[in-house]
């Protein structure tokens, strides 16, 4: 059994992201008292917010086994693929036209109906990628 963590070159770029939000609102702050209750509260949320898409993936474990693979969400079990339930395995981008979210793994899952489950190269690495290949194509 292997754990692939999110890769350290992703928390970087989810920190540009975190970032981008307090500038836009560093004039907001740098105002000083004109600022109103209801734009204060705006202006955490929005924070907040930002922080949440920013550093959610960093959250995110892969556990790839003899012949499954496991996603894991801060330590709850989101997803399991096992070997047999492989229907197609495709590599390419993720998202059409790729949006800049990169290449990685499509597999399509049979559980009575139809199932999509994509593991992106940005987040874990080529050779993650790899493997979860090497493991659900290989069938015994």
């Amino acid at each position: 059994m292997t754990i692939y963590k999110v890769q350290r070159s992703y928390f970087f770029s989810s920190s540009l992201i975190f970032i981008f939000p307090l500038i836009l609102t560093l004039v907001t702050i740098l105002e000083g008292g004109s600022a109103e209750k209801n734009e204060w509260i705006g202006l955490i949320g929005f924070w907040v917010l930002s922080c949440i898409i920013a550093f959610a993936p960093l959250g995110s474990r892969l556990e790839v086994g003899k012949d499954y693979i496991k996603n894991y969400f801060f330590g709850f079990c989101t997803s399991t693929i096992k070997q047999e339930d492989v229907m197609v395995i495709n590599y390419g981008n993720l998202f059409r036209g790729g949006l800049g979210y990169g290449k990685g793994l499509n597999i399509r899952v049979k559980n009575g109906f139809g199932k999509n489950h994509s593991i992106g190269e940005k987040l874990y690495g080529k050779e993650a990628i790899e493997h979860v290949r090497r493991i659900l194509e290989n069938k015994s």
